[in-house]
């Protein structure tokens, strides 16, 4: 009895995964809502079949330099460390100077990196600093370069593309507006979404961020499926809520990695062939998960910051290699 209760499991989640890859988001809730671990496994399988045959099982690893613009949206995001009553958390944010974005970019640059994401907040000087930091890195090598400081203006951006950038991270966390508007009080939504626009029509990819966490997991799907509408959608990070002392935030529980990573397998069958990885904020031990549930076939696997340094190159290629993977790591690993 128990081995048919099983298949007829497994028979059922098989039957909404196939409505998921023809783009029933009815299906991709019953899915996520699923608490059987049976089906949580057939859909990672699924993911990552599909993630073979769109993507081939190979995986490069990146370098991230965190923080290299301030952030004035006013009111802070409720769960960002901005909005932390104590000051270590604030402090966290403060970017580093110029030179030593140029000097951290130097040494991702040396450890053979094939791509480098520049991460930081929303302010005026966002676009100049993203100019600068891409001219300076242009005097010394031709690595593709990826920001996530928008949105920022349109002469920026065709600077940006003059110096080669194709694609750009965005931070959306939500498509929700009633959701959004409540994680990101003094950020628009909407505003964010015309910076997308811009970047489709100077032919620019994006990869927006969603986090798990805002929101139900029923939310998050619904963000998954209303990317379909992005017509320059490259690639889509998740990250995962871990609440930050002394933020208005700072009650909530942690949000699930288990949801995360079904987040990731239903994104994967519904746009087999972007780059899905994790973001900033996921749980140690989690990430290497992720090419199980259909991530790949890219990787930010060095952080580098004045938050400190951390190199996972290593531990994540040794997974991945176990997985089956063939790793393009650079020669820090």
């Amino acid at each position: 009895m128990a081995r048919a209760d099983r298949a007829m499991r497994s028979s059922a989640s098989g039957y909404l995964i196939e409505r998921v890859e023809k783009g029933d988001v009815d299906a991709a809730l019953e899915l996520m809502g699923a608490s059987d671990w049976g089906s949580a496994l057939e859909l990672f399988r699924t993911a990552s079949e599909v993630r073979d045959r769109a993507l081939g099982r190979r995986v490069r690893f990146i370098g991230h330099v965190a923080d290299v613009s301030p952030c004035s949206v006013t009111p802070p995001c409720r769960y960002c460390s901005l909005s932390s009553t104590i000051r270590e958390y604030r402090a966290q944010r403060s970017p580093p100077a110029l030179r030593e974005v140029i000097e951290y970019s130097r040494h991702l640059v040396d450890a053979g990196v094939p791509a480098i994401l520049y991460g930081g907040g929303i302010s005026p000087a966002s676009g100049t600093i993203a100019t600068s930091i891409a001219r300076s890195v242009r005097e010394f090598s031709d690595v593709e370069l990826l920001f996530n400081v928008g949105p920022i203006g349109e002469d920026h951006v065709d600077e940006l593309g003059r110096l080669g950038v194709r694609r750009f991270v965005i931070s959306l966390e939500t498509m929700d507006r009633a959701l959004f508007g409540d994680a990101r009080p003094g950020d628009d939504l909407g505003r964010k979404l015309e910076f997308v626009d811009l970047l489709a029509g100077k032919g620019m990819g994006v990869e927006p961020i969603l986090m798990n966490g805002v929101g139900a997991p029923s939310d998050l799907v619904m963000s998954i499926a209303a990317l379909g509408g992005v017509r320059n959608l490259v690639g889509l990070r998740f990250s995962t809520f871990s609440p930050v002392p002394g933020t208005p935030w700072e009650g909530r529980p942690p949000a699930s990695a288990l949801t995360t990573l079904k987040a990731c397998a239903i994104a994967r069958i519904m746009y087999p062939g972007i780059r899905i990885d994790l973001a900033a904020g996921t749980p140690d031990g989690v990430k290497p998960l992720s090419l199980l549930a259909g991530c790949g076939d890219e990787m930010v696997g060095v952080i580098v910051g004045r938050r400190g340094f951390r190199d996972s190159i290593g531990e994540l290629s040794r997974y991945a290699r176990e997985m089956g993977f063939s790793v393009d790591a650079p020669r820090a690993s």
